[in-house]
């Protein structure tokens, strides 16, 4: 069999490690794991020594040419010239990846009740799910996919704002300290009430 290009095809582009185990809604055989980070199988590859990699994750321990196969040496089933991870004799196997798109999956993000199989999340949930938790650009908090935009505009601390009584330029958690020094903030006189 010929070997392929560790480097998914353009529509295959994105390269990730590995699904996360929590998608899964049903008990997990360890041939679907991927032998470098342990978990679901991403783009698969096949090493010649039978070992599967995320195409990810073979691509980063190939990052500096060809290694010994540590699953190989794990399992204390290393054969030399056979257990050696390199690009020139790895290749996609579609039958595993078609095989784990298949599979059962379920949304992890608390209070999410999607469910569909591993391709359909990857292909319409992951990364667009409101119920995920995501970091705020700006305060770099963990707020939810569905009320980023309201705590951007209206409750993070890092928020742009304006000075309602100068127009002075300030991050929502200087305000009330700007205030303090706010030429045209208004007082309350004590002798006039």
């Amino acid at each position: 069999m010929a070997a392929a290009s560790v480097t998914p095809p353009g529509s295959l582009e994105l390269l990730q490690p590995g699904f996360s185990k929590t998608l899964l809604g049903t008990k997990l055989e360890a041939k679907y794991l991927c032998s470098a980070c342990r978990n679901v199988l991403r783009r698969p590859f096949q090493a010649q020594c039978g070992h599967r990699y995320c195409s990810f994750c073979l691509a980063s321990i190939l990052s500096s040419g060809p290694q010994n196969c540590a699953a190989c040496v794990h399992e204390g089933i290393y054969e030399e010239g056979i257990s050696i991870l390199e690009s020139s004799s790895a290749f996609p196997d579609n039958a595993a990846r078609r095989e784990v798109e298949s599979l059962p999956a379920v949304c992890p993000s608390d209070g999410c009740t999607w469910k569909g199989t591993l391709k359909e999340y990857e292909s319409c949930h992951e990364g667009r799910c409101p119920l995920m938790l995501t970091e705020c650009p700006a305060c770099k908090g963990l707020v939810r996919l569905g009320e980023k935009e309201r705590h951007l505009e209206h409750e993070c601390p890092e928020r742009s704002l304006s000075c309602r009584h100068c127009r002075a330029p300030c991050c929502g958690a200087d305000v009330k300290a700007h205030h303090e020094v706010c030429p045209k903030f208004p007082l309350t006189c004590d002798g006039c009430g």
